[in-house]
């Protein structure tokens, strides 16, 4: 019979845990710690207390771990290497003739890069003026350019306007950026602008996928976009920690590598 853990090593164990995922659930503890999920949520209760953490729907979150919002030209340079990587599997899943949707992020960009370069037959649905540029370097492929309010910062459209714009059109697929994913909380993001802009892409898409690289997980961020069952699968690369691909595997998402 394993040996049951003191409350003071329990504590420990919680907290490296969550310093190392930003996001812990009870079930998982409990099966770790060999105690009852009772006994998890006391100690849970017990360091939320002592301003450690943050109790949450089946677990808890850390308080230190809500992701900094950068600006583009930053973000720009952020893991660019695991953003082309990412961008090689989601070709993979584009066809000639199809209508992909893609929101404004430095990741998308990433993928309308290599659709430019490699499709001959494509359309594109943005509310990015630089995803639009990017497709315009190719003549063969059309731009489909939401129009509304323009952020004059990051130069994409949004409103009531884009909404509408990208609601009037069906596309083949989604390729949806994220800010943060936590166990609890699912897909997150910054901004309503871009919420609203996500959830019209969403709904309006046959087949969505989630295009996050490993810095993005176990982080929280300003606004939950969607559960995992509302998506067809993540695409991320492999440096994504073991826990990680264990718990979304038991949760049924789909996962891509490179």
């Amino acid at each position: 019979m394993a040996k049951t853990m003191l409350k003071d090593e329990r504590l420990k164990e919680i907290m490296l845990s969550i310093n190392k995922n930003g996001s812990i659930t009870v079930q998982n503890l409990s099966r770790k710690l060999n105690v009852t999920p009772e006994t998890i949520r006391r100690d849970l209760e017990t360091l939320e207390n002592q301003n450690k953490l943050k109790r949450v729907y089946g677990g808890a979150i850390s308080i230190f771990e809500n992701i900094q919002e950068f600006d583009a030209h930053t973000r720009q340079t952020i893991n660019i290497n695991e953003k082309i990587n990412l961008a090689s599997i989601a070709a993979d899943f584009v066809k000639e003739g199809a209508l992909v949707a893609l929101d404004d992020s430095t990741t998308n960009i990433e993928i309308a890069k290599t659709l430019a370069k490699q499709f001959t037959d494509l359309t594109c649905i943005t509310n990015s003026l630089a995803i639009a540029q990017i497709f315009a370097t190719n003549p063969k492929l059309k731009i489909l350019l939401a129009s509304g309010r323009l952020d004059n910062k990051d130069l994409y459209t949004y409103g009531q306007a884009a909404i509408d714009f990208i609601k009037m059109y069906h596309p083949d697929i989604f390729f949806m950026s994220a800010s943060g994913i936590s166990i609890e909380n699912g897909i997150m993001d910054y901004g309503f602008d871009q919420f609203d802009i996500k959830m019209a892409m969403k709904e309006s898409s046959s087949r969505v996928f989630c295009v996050a690289d490993n810095t993005k997980f176990g982080k929280t961020a300003t606004i939950r976009v969607c559960n995992f069952d509302e998506v067809d699968g993540i695409i991320t690369d492999k440096d994504l920690d073991k826990s990680w691909m264990e718990n979304l595997t038991e949760l049924g998402v789909n996962l891509f590598f490179p």
